[in-house]
């Protein structure tokens, strides 16, 4: 129900920003609009304006419309000059923009606490231990630009590898001093996973182990471990984060283990054994990170929501190009069925991962909408371009052929991030 719901707002808001755009634009340059619906097909809620506009909610809940009065002498849409269709249709997009820029900033201003760019040990063979990158080792910079806490670092290797990037420059400093290393990315993307900082070997450093659910007669229990407790060394060593712990307790089942507490306490604890063979807590187990905290002022906020809009806009058109180039694979695309689960996934963090999400799915939007293809905005705004370009509109035949060549990119694409859809769900 919560992935349902949480479908439901974001589409919904997205949606209403987009036509919104549209409604406003088309008000200031005097067109008259007859209908604003959210939704298609039946009609479930309905009301008139004083200036006559018809807003509906409709049972598909997959897109929207603003209807224009096209042919009226002085409020008609095709009677306007060109500059103001232009602007009728771009504000669309634009608001999705907007709405991400205003999102992001609301996110980026004020004081955030987020992991500091400290590594844990890379595992053995991967990418980050070859490069050279150690434990403790504290990040200063990536693909040239300055790191704040760790979220910095996956963005950075998202951005490089969907530009094709294959060597990334990193700045380290390592017992008082600054080291430049590079970081080599795999050839082929595949896929976004590829890029993820845990696959290529980096991680924030822990601090010991927060304990979760403890499982009624299990271990944990009969050693007195309760939810909330923080582990710090199992057997007098220090634990490096949670995989460490299970890794400890699955090589000895059935035996013994000493935990010990940040404050000093300590639990003597006789392991329990699974069918497997290896050994168990009976304890969910989470990675205690170093935080830093990030203040910035609203005006800092802001600029950090436009360069990040910015950054979220390009990258959208690189792993398109990503896509074509065979780069990363098709099976990338989103369709509903995934977004409704990243809607659900984001709003059960909290209310500050579902606004990132409404963000980064605004841009999305808006960046879809203005590709040069007919029957997008996009479509629309090349098709003035040209008229600009000739004195004179493209002739109704080779509007024509515009439109069923972009209702076919369309469909084609649909059917895509539907497939796309239908094999995550099978788990292929």
């Amino acid at each position: 129900m919560t992935t349902i719901l949480s479908f439901l707002v974001a589409v919904g808001v997205l949606i209403f920003v987009h036509e919104w755009g549209h409604y406003r634009a088309a008000r200031s340059v005097g067109v008259r609009c007859e209908r604003f619906s959210i939704g298609f097909g039946r009609v479930l809620l309905e009301r008139r304006d004083a200036q006559g506009c018809r807003w509906t909610l409709a049972a598909i809940p997959l897109g929207g419309f603003v209807q224009m009065n096209e042919d009226h002498p002085t409020e008609g849409f095709l009677g306007k000059p060109l500059w103001a269709r232009a602007w009728v249709v771009a504000a669309g997009p634009l608001m999705n923009l907007v709405f991400a820029i205003a999102a992001l900033t609301v996110l980026y201003s004020g004081s955030q606490q987020v992991p500091a760019p400290i590594l844990a040990a890379p595992a053995l063979g991967s990418p980050a231990e070859v490069s050279g990158l150690r434990a403790g080792d504290t990040i200063r910079s990536i693909a040239g630009r300055p790191v704040d806490g760790f979220q910095d670092v996956q963005w950075a290797l998202t951005r490089s590898g969907i530009a094709g990037r294959s060597d990334i420059p990193i700045t380290v400093q390592r017992q008082g001093a600054e080291q430049s290393l590079v970081l080599a990315l795999p050839a082929s993307l595949g896929s976004s996973e590829s890029l993820s900082a845990s696959v290529l070997g980096l991680a924030p450093a822990a601090q010991g182990v927060v304990l979760g659910e403890i499982r009624p007669g299990s271990a944990a229990e009969r050693a007195g471990l309760k939810p909330g407790d923080l582990v710090v060394r199992a057997d007098g060593q220090a634990l490096g984060g949670a995989d460490d712990l299970i890794a400890r307790v699955r090589a000895k089942p059935n035996a013994a283990m000493l935990l010990e507490g940040e404050a000093g306490q300590r639990w003597s604890v006789t392991l329990g054994s699974a069918p497997e063979g290896h050994g168990q807590l009976g304890a969910g187990v989470s990675s205690k990170v170093a935080m830093v905290e990030i203040d910035r002022s609203l005006l800092s906020g802001l600029w950090a929501g436009v360069q990040r809009t910015v950054e979220l806009s390009v990258l959208s058109l690189q792993a398109m190009g990503a896509m074509i180039e065979g780069r990363l694979h098709w099976t990338e695309l989103s369709g509903p069925a995934t977004i409704a689960t990243a809607a659900g996934e984001s709003a059960k963090r909290g209310g500050e991962s579902f606004l990132a999400f409404m963000a980064l799915i605004s841009v999305s939007i808006a960046v879809l909408n203005l590709l040069p293809v007919p029957m997008l905005d996009g479509g629309h705004l090349l098709y003035y371009s040209i008229e600009w370009i000739r004195g004179k509109p493209l002739s109704m035949q080779a509007q024509q052929l515009g439109q069923k060549i972009g209702l076919g990119l369309i469909v084609m694409l649909t059917g895509l991030a539907l497939t796309s859809d239908a094999l995550r769900l099978l788990g292929t």
